[in-house]
């Protein structure tokens, strides 16, 4: 099995590397898959057309907890 097999497609939607954590984490929490359930664990963050990065809850979770 490969990656592709398994993945959802980019469909254009991803993260702005501006956003707030707060604005991004409530994107992800209320996005619409394709398989029509909601919440992502992880997005693609572009800056224009270009791909800077991913941001995972995993990665929020660590920041927070650095603050706590």
């Amino acid at each position: 099995m490969k990656a592709k097999d398994i993945m959802s497609p980019f469909n254009g939607i991803a993260l702005d590397p501006e956003m707030w954590l707060k604005e991004a984490v409530e994107f992800m929490n209320f996005y619409w898959k394709n398989d029509g359930t909601v919440g992502v664990k992880g997005m693609l963050v572009m800056s224009g057309d270009k791909v800077v990065g991913t941001l995972s809850m995993e990665d929020v979770l660590r920041s927070v907890i650095l603050f706590i």
